[in-house]
């Protein structure tokens, strides 16, 4: 490797006659420098030897003209622990062999940018490690053995132990012994180093595993790890430097080159590119090697811009589209890290999901005309595969997601849709399976038409069939399966009891017989110990929560509900009134529908604020509003203009927010609510503009505080405000 000489423009010769000398190193002081070089100079002292040894090697064989053909390693193992590294070039004269080994910066590859060295040190490395090596010397016909000591003196010898004619390939060998200790270490660590090399060494001695690099971007001087690394690496003559990019200067406010740097990049350079440190172990951080990089990363980034907007321009549908969305915005995704250059290009493809309802609905099937759920593991518990409760609103779409459709006549289908998921593997990763059982095909048509969705669906029948057991095991042998046996998994009625305690879902549903004269009995339909409304899965205790908060709204009384299977549904015979006439005839009354209407605005309302933090004016949100006006006595408020006992009503005359209600939405108008909330947003903003101090307290702060005393203190501060103005008008 050539080495980039020193910059000596306006250095001066000294004429005058002053006495003069040149540096140099004593004779006292080189037994310490050498010491310094071989035992100090190398922080890793095994990876050291490695390294240098077998670029040393591969450099014999660029210089012999077979820089294709591998080099020879020997691991060391239990039986013969030493590790070796033979080349087969021209090997050395014993006139070079002197000069090589017996001196510090002695080197032949300074001329040159084929051969990695160039120092004249890693030819002792092994010092760093042992105080011995051997050196075996296959030259025109003559074998020739060395030893290089440092037993005898500080500076070290070489001595030459035999030489006697051979048969044998010429070419150089380097055996260092090594503790039975370190074994394992020195295998490991040739293991990465060889990782990164083009040529891959030809092992003896042990087993190693030399894993190809898996890429997640390549061009043709760089490449991007799948492996997530904070630390970016340049690739030099089979060597891997660490990059500290702190340490260059990239052009200011362009943090691009600060990510690129931190996203798993690996540069391929040629020798010479780069300063290294006279270790090896490192860089220099000199003007070249800043130049380098900062030309090399503007570079890579409009390159991997240009590939990211290729993958994008190839999606042909519009499920490609959000899959590749999913992939560059998950946190999760190894394409994450790349986010940087990949967001102005993903975000134009518009998210990477499929909106069945609105932004809080759950899916409507009266709307999208399919049933959809969820499938995929749980977080707590055996962590086994189920459905989510609490309904779908939106279809994800990814790389690792499934999607299945469904018929009516397809049961038990639990098992097989698990199956994807618990035998998902890295090929063929499954983390969520979406079902699609299509209840009106013309809607479902109109709603694919709307949203755009193309997803090909995977039939059902084509999933092959499995068993629990061969999933999850048998969680009971055949003489305790009575133990484990749900007596009530054979009936077909039940009452649903709102009081229960429960334990598990099948609690709230006690088998009784029905009155079949009793007309004042509702029903709903159950499969799995889930009640359906809508078409739409509900736990149990969901449900209850839903009828709770449809009684205290609309200040009813529920009657009672029975729940039965699907299977027996046809036989009711119109016995009973189904929970979905129940609801529809009860929304036919305008003041119920009000009810539920004043439950979504005080919904609305949790989010409301008025004013901006940032725009100077203070903010107040709607919780600090009904902090602050729980306890005034808007009689003792002058409030010229009726600001104060507006809000004052709407505020504390709201209704309490009951979410599970968003179920009924479909009777609710968008427009009156939305209309609503604008007025009171109009209010709470002059409120926020004629009584800015009160700005300065958030709802925790007014709880803490004396509610008598600081409503007196508001009272106060409200009149001040407004005698102020009357007077200015006066």
């Amino acid at each position: 490797m050539i080495i980039t000489p020193k910059d000596t423009t306006g250095l001066v010769t000294n004429n005058l006659g002053n006495e003069s000398c040149k540096l140099g190193i004593k004779a006292s002081g080189w037994a310490h420098l050498s010491t310094i070089l071989r035992d100090s100079l190398y922080s890793d002292k095994i990876l050291a030897p490695i390294r240098e040894y077998s670029t040393n090697a591969m450099d014999a064989h660029v210089e012999s003209g077979q820089p294709k053909r591998p080099i020879l390693v020997k691991l060391p193992n239990s039986m013969l622990p030493v590790f070796s590294v033979r080349d087969y070039g021209f090997g050395m004269s014993e006139e070079r062999i002197w000069q090589v080994f017996a001196n510090y910066g002695e080197s032949t590859k300074r001329n040159s940018n084929e051969q990695t060295g160039m120092l004249g040190i890693g030819s002792k490395s092994a010092f760093a490690y042992t105080d011995n090596f051997t050196i075996v010397n296959r030259h025109a016909g003559k074998k020739s053995i060395f030893m290089c000591h440092v037993a005898g003196s500080a500076e070290g010898d070489l001595v030459r132990v035999s030489s006697e004619p051979t048969m044998e390939e010429d070419g150089l060998e380097i055996q260092i012994p090594v503790s039975t200790n370190d074994i394992s270490t020195w295998v490991s660590k040739a293991e990465a180093f060889f990782s990164h090399w083009e040529v891959v060494p030809i092992f003896e001695g042990n087993t190693v595993v030399i894993k190809k690099t898996d890429k997640l971007f390549e061009g043709a001087d760089w490449y991007i790890t799948e492996k997530v690394a904070s630390t970016a690496q340049i690739l030099m003559g089979n060597i891997c430097y660490p990059v500290s990019h702190h340490q260059l200067k990239y052009p200011d406010k362009d943090r691009n080159y600060s990510y690129l740097f931190e996203c798993g990049l690996v540069f391929k350079a040629s020798i010479g590119d780069v300063d290294i440190a006279a270790s090896r172990e490192g860089l220099q951080y000199t003007a070249k090697t800043n130049s380098f990089f900062v030309e090399r990363a503007k570079k890579i980034i409009g390159e991997l811009t240009k590939l990211i907007q290729a993958e994008v321009d190839s999606c042909k549908s519009t499920f490609e589209k959000k899959k590749m969305s999913k992939r560059y915005n998950d946190y999760y995704s190894k394409y994450y890290r790349l986010s940087f250059i990949s967001r102005n290009i993903v975000d134009k493809l518009g998210g990477s999901t499929y909106r069945l309802n609105d932004r809080w609905s759950v899916n409507d099937v009266t709307v999208t005309g399919v049933e959809v759920n969820c499938y995929q593991k749980g977080r707590r518990g055996h962590r086994k595969v189920r459905a989510l409760n609490f309904g779908v609103n939106e279809i994800e779409c990814g790389d690792e997601i499934r999607y299945i459709s469904l018929k009516d006549t397809d049961k038990q289908y639990l098992n097989r849709i698990a199956a994807l998921i618990e035998r998902s593997s890295a090929s063929n990763p499954v983390k969520k399976v979406y079902t699609f059982r299509v209840v009106d095909q013309t809607k479902f048509d109109t709603w694919k038409k709307t949203v755009e969705f193309d997803i090909s669906l995977t039939s059902f029948d084509t999933l092959p069939v499995v068993k629990t057991s061969e999933l999850y095991g048998s969680s009971a042998s055949s003489s305790s399966r009575a133990y484990n046996y749900n007596p009530k998994a054979s009936k077909k009625m039940f009452v649903l009891d709102r009081s229960v305690k429960a334990n598990s879902n099948s609690d709230y549903f006690v088998p009784t017989l029905v009155n079949k004269n009793d007309k004042n009995v509702l029903y709903v339909t159950i499969d799995s110990w889930h009640i359906y409304y809508n078409n739409i899965s509900y736990s149990p205790s969901d449900f209850v929560s839903l009828l709770s908060g449809l009684e205290t709204t609309c200040k009813i009384t529920i009657p009672k509900i029975v729940a039965v299977r699907k299977s027996s549904v046809s036989k009711l015979n119109n016995q009973f009134v189904s929970f979905e006439i129940y609801i529809k005839n009860l929304f036919s009354d305008k003041k119920h529908v009000e009810s539920l209407k004043n439950i979504f605005i005080a919904d609305r309302l949790t989010s409301v604020s008025a004013g901006s933090r940032y725009e100077g004016d203070g903010s107040m949100s709607y919780a600090t509003f009904r902090s602050l006006f729980k306890n005034v006595d808007v009689n003792e408020i002058v409030d010229s203009e009726g600001l104060v006992v507006n809000l004052k009503k709407i505020i504390c005359d709201s209704s309490n927010p009951c979410r599970m209600l968003r179920v009924f939405k479909q009777y609710v108008s968008d427009k009156e609510v939305d209309d609503y909330i604008v007025m009171v947003e109009s209010l709470m903003t002059q409120f926020v503009k004629k009584y800015p101090l009160l700005c300065m307290f958030d709802e925790y702060q007014i709880s803490r505080k004396n509610s008598s005393e600081f409503s007196k203190k508001l009272i106060e501060y409200v009149n001040f405000v407004d005698d102020r103005e009357m007077l200015k008008v006066g």
